[in-house]
């Protein structure tokens, strides 16, 4: 694959992650339910996409099946923890832990490839930390003000999840890089999608559910479709093509892209916190860009 070739299949993915909040904003159902029901419409569109390309279900091997399907639960887990995180502290929390993954996977990717940890990979990933920052801290402001203890203990709670949040997507991306290469990246996501469908089944809200306008079910199937299958399937495909540390740290674009959507379709205001952040952030993935695939 061309070097043009693969970073257009990485900015693609994480284009089409950032429309999740515009098509997720306002839905009245819980974040499991909406997960769910998400990697239901997912895998019936990878079905039928490798149906269409004449591809494979089948994973090639016993060891495959419990490799990829170890890593679904990790997946399943990074989903579960980062919704609660942003229900038990604030969405500002949730997306400042979890993107801390970016360090975590700088620090694990070393005892796949042997090699050294990069000074200037540490350097970089604070960076991208520091303008997530400088995003939520106007947010954050808000949350801390309040004295009391409750919301205080939620904080923490809020905050532990989405580190270990971060850890699980930090380890799933990158077991799925060295240890699934030999599997195609449809394949992979589908059954990802069918181990959450299962794993998230005794706990949706069917009530819920059927109280969905078609509007509303319209938007759940943009997001099964092309926020889920479309975007993650190319997001696996591009930690075939490039470093795991690389794809980390462009894919904290996608608070910013999230932003950018709200500003322009949903008419939300911009502030100077995200304006300066966002640069930090756009600079680095800028910067990562210019590295060819690994």
């Amino acid at each position: 694959m061309k070097i043009s070739t693969a970073h257009l299949t990485l900015y693609t993915s994480i284009f089409l992650l950032g429309l999740n909040g515009l098509f997720s904003n306002g839905l009245p159902i819980d974040a499991t339910t909406l997960t769910h029901i998400r990697s239901v419409f997912a895998g019936i569109t990878l079905v039928l996409f490798i149906i269409f390309t004449q591809g494979t279900i089948k994973l090639p091997n016993v060891k495959s099946v419990f490799i990829v399907y170890g890593i679904g639960i990790l997946l399943g887990l990074h989903w579960v923890t980062f919704f609660y995180a942003m229900q038990s502290a604030s969405v500002a929390i949730g997306m400042l832990s979890l993107y801390t993954y970016p360090i975590i996977t700088i620090l694990i990717e070393p005892f796949f490839t042997r090699k050294k940890i990069q000074l200037l990979d540490i350097a970089l990933a604070v960076l991208v930390l520091a303008g997530l920052c400088i995003i939520v801290s106007d947010h954050l402001d808000s949350v801390f003000s309040n004295n009391d203890n409750t919301q205080s203990f939620n904080i923490i709670i809020g905050v532990v999840s989405g580190i270990l949040s971060a850890a699980f997507f930090a380890f799933r991306n990158t077991l799925q890089k060295y240890c699934c290469s030999h599997v195609k990246s449809d394949t992979l996501m589908l059954h990802q999608m069918i181990l959450i469908t299962i794993m998230l089944f005794l706990f949706i809200d069917t009530p819920a559910l059927s109280q969905l306008n078609n509007t509303q079910w319209f938007y759940v199937v943009i997001l099964g479709v092309l926020t889920t299958a479309i975007a993650h399937t190319l997001l696996v495909k591009s930690y075939k093509l490039f470093a795991a540390k690389t794809v980390a740290m462009v894919s904290c674009l996608q608070p910013v892209l999230g932003s950018f959507f709200a500003w322009l379709i949903l008419n939300e205001s911009v502030s100077v916190y995200t304006a300066i952040g966002g640069s930090i952030i756009l600079g680095v993935a800028i910067y990562e860009s210019t590295k060819a695939p690994a």
